[in-house]
Order: structure tokens, then C-alpha cells, then sequence
């Protein structure tokens, strides 16, 4: 079945949509095993198996391929550096209207094996990545796992639309003035635009710009460290973290926070995600927790009806999609434009940072003979984003990245006082040998 792109059509025209994660597995899989599996994973996923199509009006769509898509799979003798890996993959582009939304780099040495998952964002959020992962090691750790899906087969993808929307907010009769006069306004200027430009602004845009990144891992004994810190202030690490990253900051600013839309029964691959804007000066005249209990109390009241986060892919599903498109054009001048960035988007200056917490993640660590040893999950720099932390655990060990553009120098030294922050917090359990050897 043919699906119209509307609420994820931002992701389209972004030159910086590519998610990667990095599993580290034990055990030494067999190369071939894990290629195979690949394989089968991807066939079982709808919206892996289609093509984005343009119609002639710029409407967008998935569209269901003949035939089962092989993804592209390279094995790569030697374990990559992170900062290397992102910055030649986040290069290549995604042929997204033949297909192509996810490709693989299988990594080994004497040692150990990673599966390295690099997926462009509109084939799906961190969590749907999380749910590709399991079944590809489903498969690997038991072989009878693999269905042979057959071609024509009917497919659905997942998406949310107006009807998934509407059953849970509805926008004021404000914001649906403004839209319609955006929308009315921007239909005046009869742009569309098209895939042949969507290859120039990824060429301008890397070609300009180099990646940086940073891993901050903490084992087993540090996490516990800190969870029980956490515990005896009564409030949860997800904003300890935002609190410590704002600390960091020499300034307050403007930070996008990723919520979880999904339906706890949606297992399936798509976008089921928003932000939520968290800007709070850090007070230095109170103590670190202080500060913490206002941002706890900040992110509860943006939480407290998760689905009102809806409300931004609501209003993306209404916009006239040249407006949505032109928004990730740089050197694209409209007042209209401008009008709808500051009204409904991240501005005209863009969101200085992002943070996706994942949180522990929902798969299994333990696949019979294999084990997920860690994953860096790598949430991309979107064009109007200019520092992206992402965290997750698994296998009781705690990973924060930090990618940014080489040579911000708002952010130059974040990634150090972000982990002097946390050495901190985790000195502060007296259960831990931690707090003696930082001690000393």
C-alpha cells in the first residue's frame, strides 16, 4: 500500500538524517551468519522495503518495491574509530528514491565483532533501530528465525497521520489561522522542490563542514554509583544528565529534548517521536540538586500527556510541503519561510543542542552464545542542529555521544565539563570505591 509522507517529510530535504548505531557483540559471530541475518531482518520491515517517490505536484510517498530490499552490507577487518565511522558515513548519501534507507559495516578483529547500523531517518527513530537490531541478532542466534518473505507481498508502513493525531490533540483555532495563511502565502510563490536539489544541498552541505565526536562510557559499578545518587535525591538520571549538561553550558541555551510518541505495543519501524524545548539558566547561587528539582519539575509537566507532544507533527501533517522542504534550504530567502521557522520550527538560528536519551534500551542483551556488550548510539546533526548528545544502556553500561561540527566553539570544551559533571555526581555515593580513588 502506497503511504503519503507528510508529518517526516522534514527529514527529506535534511542533509544530515543519518542515525548510526554501534553494537558491540561477543561471541565472534561468523561474518556470513550476521550478513544473512541482515538480510532476513530487513525483508520483515515495510518501511525498509520501499521507495520514496515524488509525484509531479511534490507530493511525496513510500512506495511499496517489487522485490525484497538487500541492503548494503561491508565488513571492515579492524574495529573503526566512532569519530572515523560517522564522519564517512554521515558523507554518503542515502539514494532514498531507489530504496536505499539502511546500510550496514561489519567490523572485526582477533578479538571481538561490531555491527555498525546506519540508517537515514526516515526509515525510522532510534528505538525503531533498537527493534531492527534484535531481530537481526534473533536471527543470528537461531537460524529457524528466518522467514522468507514473499515478493508483492502487501505492506503497510506505520506512520502518524492526521487521523493518529487528532485522536489525541487538536490545535487552536490560532495556530490553524496561521497555518492556513502560511500556507496560502507560500502556494503564492509555486515552488517545488525536487530531488536533483536535494543532491546539491547534501554536497554544499559536507563539503563544508567536518563531524567531531565524543564517547563517554561508565561500567557497571559507575552506573550503579550513580543510579543509587539518583535514588537518594528522588529524581531520575535521565535529569541528573540535563541538569549536568546545562552546568556545562557557559550559557543558557536552547536545548531539544526527544520524546517517545509510541504506543507501548508498536513494534513496528517509523518516526514516532517529538521535542520538547527545555531553555533554564543554570542557578549558580543553589546547589547542583535545586537545580535539578526544577528541571525535573520542567520535563514533568512537558510529559505529564505525552501525547500532546503530537502537536508538532500535527502541525507538519497541515503544512503545504514546499514550506517544509524550503526550511532546509540555507540560502532559500522567504519571508514565508522565515515566518513559519520562528513560528513553528527551531528559527532561523537553529537548535544549539538536541538530546536523545534512550534510556535503558527495550531489546534484549542476551542472544544465546552472543551478547550485546554496548551500543554508541549516534543521533545525527541535523541541518539546524548544531550539538547532539544521545545516551543509552544496555548490559549495565551507560554511553553518551556528543557529535558536533568541528570548530563550534560554543561547545569546544562541553564534552570534558560534562564528564567532570558526572564525576561529580558519582563521588557523591559513599557505597562506591569510586568516590575514594577520585579522591585521592
Amino acid at each position: 500500500m502506497i503511504t503519503k509522507i507528510k508529518a517526516d517529510r522534514h527529514y527529506l530535504f535534511d542533509p544530515a538524517a543519518h542515525i548510526v548505531m554501534r553494537v558491540e557483540l561477543s561471541g565472534k559471530p561468523d561474518i556470513f551468519r550476521i550478513k544473512r541475518a541482515i538480510v532476513g531482518a530487513v525483508a520483515k520491515h515495510d518501511i525498509l522495503n520501499c521507495t520514496i517517490k515524488m509525484d509531479t505536484k511534490g507530493d511525496c510517498f513510500y512506495v511499496p518495491r517489487e522485490y525484497a530490499y538487500i541492503p548494503k552490507i561491508e565488513v571492515h577487518k579492524g574495529i573503526l574509530r566512532t569519530n572515523e565511522l560517522v564522519s564517512n558515513e554521515c558523507k554518503k548519501e542515502f539514494k532514498i528514491d531507489k530504496g536505499d534507507l539502511v546500510r550496514f559495516v561489519i567490523a572485526y578483529d582477533e578479538e571481538r565483532v561490531e555491527l555498525n547500523v546506519v540508517q537515514h531517518h526516515l526509515g525510522g527513530d532510534g528505538k525503531s533501530m533498537l527493534i531492527l537490531i534484535q531481530d537481526i541478532l534473533d536471527i543470528l542466534n537461531s537460524p529457524e528465525e528466518l522467514k522468507y518473505f514473499e515478493d508483492n507481498q502487501e505492506r503497510c508502513v506505520n506512520v502518524i497521520d492526521d487521523t493518529y493525531d487528532e485522536q489525541y490533540v487538536e490545535l487552536n483555532d490560532l495556530i490553524e489561522a496561521t497555518l492556513r495563511s502560511l500556507n496560502k502565502k507560500w502556494k503564492g510563490e509555486k515552488k517545488i522542490f525536487h530531488y536533483d536539489e536535494r543532491e546539491k544541498v547534501f554536497q554544499k552541505f559536507w563539503e563544508e563542514r567536518e563531524i567531531e565526536d565524543h564517547v563517554l562510557e561508565l561500567d557497571k559499578e559507575q552506573l550503579h554509583s550513580l543510579l543509587r545518587v539518583c535514588k537518594s535525591h528522588k529524581v531520575t538520571l535521565n535529569n541528573v544528565v540535563a541538569t549536568v549538561i546545562n552546568k556545562s553550558l557557559e550559557e543558557a541555551l536552547k536545548m531539544g529534548v526527544i520524546a517517545d510518541v509510541r504506543d507501548d505495543d508498536n513494534k513496528q519501524m517509523g518516526n514516532f517521536v517529538d521535542i520538547f524545548i527545555l531553555q533554564q539558566e543554570y542557578d549558580r547561587t543553589k546547589d547542583f540538586w535545586e537545580n535539578v528539582d526544577v528541571i525535573n519539575d520542567l520535563v514533568k509537566a512537558k510529559l505529564e500527556d505525552r501525547h500532546k507532544l503530537l502537536i508538532g507533527n500535527l502541525v507538519r501533517n497541515k503544512v503545504e510541503n514546499g514550506l517544509l522542504d524550503a526550511n532546509h534550504f540555507q540560502d532559500f530567502e522567504s519571508n514565508v519561510v522565515d515566518a513559519y521557522s520562528e513560528s513553528f520550527s527551531v528559527g532561523k538560528d537553529g537548535l544549539p543542542i538536541m538530546l536523545t536519551n534512550i534510556g535503558v534500551a527495550p531489546i534484549k542483551a542476551k542472544y544465546g552464545e552472543f551478547n550485546i556488550e554496548k551500543i554508541i548510539f549516534v543521533s545525527p546533526l541535523t541541518i539546524r542542529t548544531f550539538c547532539n548528545i544521545a545516551i543509552i544502556t544496555i548490559n549495565d553500561t551507560f554511553v553518551l555521544n556528543m557529535l558536533t561540527f568541528k570548530g563550534d566553539k560554543r561547545f569546544e570544551y562541553l564534552f570534558d565539563r560534562i564528564k567532570e559533571e558526572l564525576l561529580n555526581v558519582l563521588a557523591q555515593d559513599e557505597k562506591s570505591e569510586i568516590q575514594k580513588n577520585i579522591q585521592k
